[in-house]
């Protein structure tokens, strides 16, 4: 059993930490998380026998492998199946049949990228959605990244709740598209052999890939960042976009007011100019 803390997080070590996290991933946490960084870390520090953050920070410093842990730890990754439901509408009934032109003219195969995938449910989301609607000529491949190794562990495993798939998805995709599994419920290993999971952190990687999309995903996780930040993920993102690609952002999102070369053509639904 780890230590008990003797020393509550200090505002110069809350403020450390935050500077840290926003270095590393972008994610700037303000000036009302401290209790929320505390009690996240508050576990890591017990099962290092650490009793005062300044160890943990001079471990931050000197290890790049307690750099997972602290990510994985103070990263939010909220996340459900066929969320915000209006993208997916969008997607099926607007962007499919325009990409899926018959007879086809070029590449038959559709790719998306979920940029911030959590566990994986928009993923798995998304090839249900491309399964049951795209036009059987065509074929699909989905990339889903995230910056958490924890959630990506989980996606990989692509088992869940059952409750949850109860209660999120319809119930003809979950005939179709899940076996039960005692409280939880697997992915049909159908659609998971068209997707790919990786690592990947939006503001220091590159997507080492030839392939360019022709929509990108990017919700719910510039929120997070500051304006400045979003426009420079946000360039970066849609530079593996096909001309005339679509990005989707959050709900609660917004470019207005940034310098790219996006036109909003729905709701939270952006096309490369071009």
């Amino acid at each position: 059993m780890g230590a008990a803390l003797k020393s509550p997080l200090t505002q110069s070590h809350y403020k450390i930490l935050r500077e840290k996290l926003a270095a590393l991933t972008g994610i700037d946490l303000g000036e009302s998380k401290h209790s929320l960084v505390e009690s996240r870390l508050y576990k890591r520090l017990g099962a290092l026998q650490y009793d005062d953050f300044s160890q943990y920070i001079d471990l931050l410093h000197q290890s790049p492998d307690e750099i997972t842990h602290f990510i994985n730890g103070l990263t939010t990754n909220k996340t459900d199946w066929f969320r915000e439901p209006r993208h997916f509408t969008y997607l099926v009934n607007t962007i499919l049949p325009e990409l899926c032109a018959w007879p086809p003219s070029g590449e038959k195969t559709i790719y998306l990228w979920s940029a911030a995938c959590s566990s994986g449910e928009e993923v798995y989301s998304l090839a249900m959605a491309l399964k049951e609607h795209l036009n059987p000529h065509y074929d699909y491949r989905i990339l889903g990244t995230d910056i958490s190794t924890e959630v990506l562990a989980k996606a990989k495993t692509a088992t869940y709740s059952a409750r949850t798939v109860n209660e999120q998805v319809p119930d003809r995709f979950r005939e179709r598209y899940f076996v039960d599994d005692s409280s939880s419920v697997r992915v049909l290993p159908e659609l998971c052999r068209n997707v790919k999971l990786k690592q990947f952190n939006l503001i220091q990687d590159k997507l080492q890939s030839e392939i360019r999309f022709d929509v990108i995903f990017l919700r719910n996780v510039l929120i997070y960042f500051s304006r400045a930040t979003i426009e420079q993920v946000v360039r970066e993102v849609i530079q593996y976009l096909k001309p005339g690609g679509y990005l989707f952002i959050g709900h609660t999102e917004s470019l207005h007011g940034l310098s790219l070369p996006l036109t909003l053509v729905s709701e939270s639904v952006y096309q490369v100019k071009g």
